[in-house]
């Protein structure tokens, strides 16, 4: 048997492991601001092309050549609108990614490793206020790239040298709404009537900001997780900038962004509003407060001096609640999303308090209940393990039993046939939708109409009769508006024609009425439109919001009402019954972009045009006066991001050690490969003198072929280790230890349905790894087998909001001639961002070779806690102690949430040869910071204390990166 010769743990280098801190920020930076961090996996079977015009590259793939012509046509149109606004041409021509593998309504931009935007090719699923809706996200995405691009002086200058390094693009160093605020300003048009910033749903979502409390500056500069969440950025953003244009004009906004786009030194917010606007950011902020109250506390003066007409609160979870039903029984459907787990269906039986759990859902874009055929539910799942389409299921109320009917159907807003025969949908492909007709089983039977002019259908409902859909439609000529399509002649009735937006609709039981919401005055309020005369009557009126109405049986309308904590369900007896006299003005026209060819070739796609590095960051690691290692560090990724790589390359000057990693992904086919090598140097010391230098080289091959679901990842990973450590220095007179080399064959399972809810202060869900490991067999110093299961539970405690239990169970069991497993330190911690991506899309790496797992209260060193014998038990009790969403501005860092833990390990490695077995146990506490840096970089920190209770146990405290487990 081979064995590893003991050494004391060499002294850590300054900064970090891999070099000064210049080196950190780099990495970071580019791990948080640049999509590169988000590797797209596409279906490999698609054959793309590249359309190439003066300042753009579009990539698509089958079936999206007239989406790419009209893209890139709308791009340039874009590009000489706002490039002259942000006085900036971006130096080499944007990457736009058409990909249909996402029934998402969205995009996202990155100048980083190069301008790269990726754009979700599906129409809305919801309602808003967008005109051209592939217009308004090309338009949101491309200001960033000239927004985030843009550098002037230093900066820019710099380039030069350093390529596009992170931390050279300043208005990268900004808080999240700072961005994305600006964004949606200028997907905003007043006067064509679209875009968020001018929409009636973020004057709502201020309206209650103002009835509840404004969020001050310190809040928002950070991740906000209170309602409303996400929408912050965006909602305060572009209100704020809103402020800006109106009180002290537009080129003074982009003076600001001019100003900021020189600094080299980072993250200068506050100073840089002082030079343009003579003020303090948080006397602005301020002053930006003020207009809000003033604005909005005169809209809630007149609401409530009308006399508010508003249902009765049913849920009082807030945040995300929704889509509600009513079956003939008086049984309550809805969705259910507190923030706590995952957002389920849930029924509320007719005099019942409480609800009852029936299935957990992704992205709800409808429901609907039959009372002989159950309840039919769109929601989103993954197709083929890469797309995320929506597709319906089945839930049997009674059984709670829950059928998949779809499977890459891409159908939303089902609606049932009044016999619960048949259910009619809307089914997305490639940014067109259809009107179609499916059996009660899933199977479609026929389209019954397809958009021609990019027209987009939502919220369906079946007439009574059986005649009729009802339906919100978008046209270019006329915006949103209600309209019924008859199933014998196959054409739509217009039933509205305002500059409104209505939404919802439902028929009476009688089917000679339509109940719906509608922003008629502004505010989302719920009416009647009665089909034989067309008179539009309202039923509420509401301080924050009202939609989708549902009637139940005994003449009560239901509804998803808006308040200060979030979305609700909401019971209406008495209605107002005011005859409205909505705007009747001209509807919305818009003009739709011209398709003139714009595009100079057309190329099948070439990854080695976006493959080279366009950026470098220096290496520097000291250590005393015997190390000095200088080198670089470098990423990137091809535009589909079919090859990833990183490396860091550097040689110790004083003794010509080279060092450093390199690490490549190829994620075009399934199983996915990765392969990796790195050579670090350990420094040893003995009285403050070096005696030894030792070099650890570990290469690894892997391949992992995965069977996801978005909630679910099942992964098979078959990896080559190999692991070698030597001496490449020693001083004089010290003896020389020999290498040793460890050749590793592994297979392994490993399956996760982990999540992370929005307000939880820990993930939820089980984690397993089982894991086979063979030494020796590909040559090597060890021999054997090993094999190893790790097994992690994290669930909620009833009826506890945050409160959480943990589990791990780690055995491990190997041969004598493996090296051995061993315990001790805090230290097996998971580096990672406080709000893990579940995405299917993401690498997930087996650790193959690791021997080493925590136990807390013992030190890492203790020779009896090593051996081919392992076996740990670890629990926790995970618990809230404060919402903080508070932080600095200088330094930029942020606290989100304060937890506690507390816990017991005990656990114990052996051999199997002799030697007596010694149980040890230790517990402690920890308090858990979520925090974050750079207004957006989300991290753990532990501070922890531990007292070990068996032989060698020590008081131990300690301050860690990342979760415990």
């Amino acid at each position: 048997m081979t064995s590893r010769e003991p050494f004391s743990h060499p002294e850590p280098v300054s900064c970090v492991r891999f070099g000064l801190c210049v080196v950190l920020a780099g990495a970071v930076l580019l791990a948080l601001f640049s999509s590169f961090a988000k590797a797209a996996t596409f279906d490999p079977e698609l054959t793309w092309k590249t359309l190439k015009s003066r300042h753009f590259n579009v990539h698509y793939h089958d079936g999206e050549a007239a989406l790419a012509q009209q893209s890139l046509t709308i791009a340039e149109a874009v590009h000489a609108e706002l490039s002259p606004v942000f006085d900036w041409v971006p130096e080499v021509p944007t990457d736009i990614v058409l990909s249909d593998s996402a029934d998402l309504a969205n995009g996202f931009a990155s100048p980083v490793p190069y301008n790269r935007i990726v754009l979700y090719v599906t129409a809305p699923h919801r309602i808003s206020d967008h005109g051209n809706w592939l217009q308004n996200l090309i338009t949101h995405e491309y200001t960033h790239i000239l927004h985030l691009d843009k550098a002037a002086g230093a900066p820019r200058g710099l380039r030069r040298l350093f390529g596009r390094h992170p931390l050279l693009f300043p208005n990268l160093m900004q808080p999240t709404w700072a961005i994305e605020g600006l964004a949606t300003y200028f997907e905003t048009s007043v006067s064509g009537g679209y875009g968020r910033g001018q929409s009636s749903e973020f004057d709502m979502l201020m309206r209650m900001e103002v009835a509840g409390g404004l969020k001050p500056l310190r809040q928002i500069n950070q991740r906000v997780i209170s309602w409303p969440a996400g929408k912050v950025p965006y909602l305060y953003g572009v209100e704020f900038y809103k402020f800006v244009v109106q009180h002290y004009g537009e080129e003074t906004m982009m003076r600001w962004i001019a100003t900021y786009s020189d600094n080299l030194v980072p993250l200068r917010l506050n100073s840089t509003v002082h030079e343009v606007f003579g003020v303090d950011l948080p006397v602005l902020y301020d002053q930006f407060e003020r207009h809000l109250e003033e604005k909005h506390h005169q809209r809630l003066a007149a609401i409530r001096q009308r006399g508010v007409v508003a249902g009765e609160r049913v849920t009082r979870q807030g945040y995300a609640s929704g889509y509600p039903r009513v079956a003939s029984d008086g049984s309550l459907y809805y969705i259910e999303g507190d923030g706590y787990e995952r957002s389920y269906l849930a029924v509320r039986r007719q005099g019942q308090s409480d609800s009852r759990k029936l299935m957990e859902v992704n992205a709800v874009s409808g429901i609907d209940v039959h009372d002989k055929a159950g309840v039919v539910v769109s929601q989103l799942e993954l197709c083929d393990n890469v797309s995320a389409y929506h597709d319906l299921y089945h839930v049997d109320p009674a059984s709670g039993q829950v059928t998949r009917l779809t499977r890459c159907g891409r159908y939303r807003s089902p609606a049932w046939s009044p016999a619960g025969d048949r259910i009619a949908a809307v089914r997305n492909d490639l940014g067109s939708s259809s009107l179609v007709i499916l059996n009660a089983a899933g199977t479609e039977l026929e389209v019954l109409w397809s958009a021609d002019h990019g027209e987009v259908v939502l919220d369906l409902d079946w007439s009574p009769g059986g005649e009729h859909l009802i339906a919100s439609v978008w046209r270019a000529q006329g915006g949103w508006n209600l309209e019924e399509f008859s199933l014998g002649s196959l054409e739509w009735q217009l039933l509205s024609a305002e500059s409104s937006l209505e939404c919802g609709p439902q028929y009476s039981d009688d089917g000679e009425a339509i109940i719906f919401s509608a922003d008629y005055d502004g505010v989302y309020n719920l009416h009647r439109l009665t089909l034989d005369d067309g008179q539009i009557t309202t039923l509420t009126n509401v301080t924050g919001g009202a939609f989708s109405p549902t009637l139940g049986s005994d003449g009560a309308i239901y509804y998803m009402g808006y308040s200060p904590q979030g979305q609700d369900i909401y019971r209406l007896d008495t209605v107002l019954g005011q005859v409205a006299h909505p705007p009747l003005g001209p509807s919305i026209t818009l003009e739709e972009p011209a398709l003139s060819p714009q595009g100079v070739a057309v190329e099948l796609y070439d990854p080695s045009e976006s493959l080279l590095p366009t950026w470098w960051s220096p290496f520097i690691a000291v250590q005393n006066r015997e190390q000095l290692e200088l080198g670089f560090v470098t990423a990137g990724a091809d535009a589909l991001r079919r090859h990833n790589y990183s490396a860091t390359l550097a040689v110790d000057v004083e003794k010509g050690l080279g060092v450093g990693a390199v690490d490549y992904v190829y994620n075009r086919w399934q199983p996915v490969l990765r392969l990796s090598a790195s050579r670090w140097n350990n420094y040893y010391y003995a009285e403050d003198a070096l005696v030894r230098i030792r070099r650890d080289e570990v290469a690894q091959l892997e391949v992992a072929y995965p069977w996801l679901t978005l909630n679910r990842r099942l992964l098979a990973h078959v990896g080559i280790s190999q692991t070698r450590d030597s001496d490449v220095w020693r001083a004089a007179g010290e003896r020389a230890y020999p290498g040793v080399t460890d050749r590793v064959l592994g297979a392994a399972v490993t399956f996760d349905d982990t999540f992370f809810p929005a307000r939880a202060i820990h993930r939820n869900g089980r984690n397993v790894l089982l894991m086979a490991e063979f030494s020796g067999a590909l040559g090597g110093d060890y021999r054997g087998q090993a094999y190893t299961l790790d097994w992690r539970e994290f669930h909620r405690i009833p009826a506890a909001e945050q409160q959480l239990i943990g589990v791990r169970v780690v055995a491990g069991r190997g041969d004598d001639g493996v090296s051995d497993f061993y315990l001790g330190g805090s230290d097996s911690a998971t580096l990672g961002l406080l709000a893990p991506s579940a995405s299917a899309a993401s690498f997930s790496t087996a650790p193959f070779a690791q021997r080493g797992y925590a136990l807390r209260g013992y030190p890492l060193s203790q020779r009896d806690l090593r051996g081919n014998r392992l076996a740990l038990l670890s629990v926790e009790w995970h618990f809230p102690l404060r919402l903080v969403e508070r932080g600095l501005m200088v330094p930029p860092l942020g606290l989100s949430q304060l937890s506690g833990a507390l816990f017991v390990d005990s656990g114990d490695a052996w051999r199997s040869d002799g030697g007596g077995r010694s149980w040890r146990t230790g517990a402690g506490a920890e308090l858990v910071l979520a925090s974050n840096i750079f207004y957006r970089a989300d991290f753990f920190m532990r501070v922890g204390v531990a007292h070990g209770f068996n032989e060698g146990g020590e008081n131990q405290f300690y301050l860690r990166l990342g979760r415990s487990f």
